[in-house]
């Protein structure tokens, strides 16, 4: 004898399948970056590379404002202002490659918020869920978003 699902339960089920979505897509979109990253790029040496990199990527998109390049040894990739006011992408580590540099560029280019100020819970989320996936999405396929 066949029991066939109530349509509350296909409801409930259909909710835990989207919230399990919405939760982790952001997750899987960074390691998949993150594995791109290591495995199909080669890692960035110098800081004149980097520069290189950055112009060739910065022409690419269309950004005219000169952008500065900073390596570091350990792993990190960010983009912002410097004290001296001038605009700078940092990257090292495992995320001195293209990708990483692609991926801040995009925030860039799309005036994304900085997060080292006081964000709101409106403001996080939409990090989170809109402006990481994008540059990722960018970063990886080169779709603008």
């Amino acid at each position: 004898m066949k029991v066939k699902y109530s349509s509350k339960r296909k409801w409930m089920r259909r909710t835990a399948l989207t919230a399990g979505l919405l939760v982790t897509y952001p997750l899987i979109l960074l390691g998949i970056e993150y594995s791109a990253s290591k495995l199909l790029f080669p890692k960035i040496k110098t800081e004149s590379e980097l520069q290189q990199v950055i112009d060739k990527r910065k022409e690419k998109l269309g950004i005219k404002e000169n952008i500065e390049g900073v390596l570091f040894s350990e792993t990190t990739g960010m983009q912002g202002i410097a004290s001296s006011g001038e605009e700078v992408i940092c990257v090292g580590g495992d995320l001195a490659t293209q990708i990483a540099i692609d991926h801040e560029l995009y925030h860039r280019y799309k005036r994304d918020m900085d997060l080292s100020q006081k964000l709101t819970i409106k403001e996080k989320i939409k990090n989170i869920y809109i402006e990481e996936p994008r540059a990722r999405i960018y970063s990886l396929l080169g779709i603008k978003l």
